[in-house]
């Protein structure tokens, strides 16, 4: 999964002018990022209760 995300945060857009724009930092708005982080943590915790206990604690 960390392949992934570093996948994502390396490529860049296709602006509507067709043009690729290398990315600095972060990941385009609306993206599909935020939701596979999520489901990732979730899977995470449900897993390991104890972790979510502790990182809210």
């Amino acid at each position: 999964m960390l392949g992934l995300v570093k996948a994502f945060l390396k490529a860049g857009i296709l602006s509507q002018d067709r043009q690729f724009r290398n990315t600095e930092t972060g990941t385009p708005q609306g993206g599909i990022l935020s939701p596979l982080l999520v489901l990732g943590i979730s899977d995470t915790i449900v897993a390991n209760p104890n972790l979510a206990s502790e990182a809210f604690s």
